[in-house]
C-alpha cells in the first residue's frame, strides 16, 4: 500500500504537502528497519598514505640529480630513479571503506571487495597483508601492523577478521 493511501491524501502525494515525501511518522518507522539503518549509516572511509617525508626526500633527490643529468646525456637515467620513488610515494596507499579495499601501487590499482577478503593481519615486516578467499596474499601499502584495527573498522559488520 502506498504512503499516500495510508494517510488518505491524494495518490502520488506524501503527507499532503505536495512534495511526495513521506509523512514524518512514516520516515521514523522506515528508519527502524535494519536495512534502512544500514543504508542510512555513514560508511567510514579510512585512508592510508605514505609519509610526506618520503615524497619530499625523492623531490630533493630529483633536484640534486638534475645538475648531473645536464652534464652528460648518459647520466640522464639517474634522474629516473628519484622520479619513480616520488611517484611511488605520492600514489601508493590503501583505502578501506564499506565496499572493500582499494590498493594503489606505483603502476596500478586493485579493488578487493570485503566479500573476497578472508583475513587481514600483520606481516613479517611490520606491514599488513590481506588474505583472499582464493588463498592469495595482497600486501597493503602504507598500512602498518598497528593500523590493522583501524582498517578493519571500515569493514561492514566486521566480516573481515584479523589473521595472526
Amino acid at each position: 500500500m502506498a504512503t499516500s493511501e495510508r494517510h488518505g491524501s491524494a495518490p502520488g502525494r506524501g503527507a499532503g504537502d505536495g512534495t511526495g515525501t513521506p509523512a514524518p511518522q512514516d520516515a521514523a518507522a522506515a528508519q527502524d528497519t535494519p536495512a534502512a539503518q544500514d543504508a542510512a549509516a555513514p560508511r567510514a572511509v579510512v585512508r592510508f598514505r605514505r609519509s610526506g617525508a618520503a615524497f619530499a626526500a625523492a623531490v630533493i633527490a630529483v633536484i640534486a640529480a638534475a645538475p648531473l643529468t645536464t652534464a652528460s646525456r648518459w647520466l640522464f637515467p639517474l634522474l629516473l630513479v628519484p622520479v619513480a620513488v616520488a611517484v611511488w610515494a605520492w600514489r601508493s596507499g590503501t583505502v578501506a571503506d564499506g565496499r572493500g579495499l582499494t590498493v594503489t601501487a606505483l603502476a596500478g590499482r586493485r579493488f578487493l571487495p570485503w566479500e573476497t577478503v578472508a583475513a587481514v593481519g600483520p606481516d613479517e615486516h611490520r606491514g599488513a597483508i590481506a588474505r583472499l578467499d582464493s588463498g592469495h596474499l595482497v600486501r597493503l601499502p602504507a598500512v602498518g601492523a598497528e593500523d590493522v584495527p583501524r582498517l578493519l573498522a571500515a569493514a561492514p559488520g566486521g566480516n573481515a577478521t584479523t589473521a595472526h
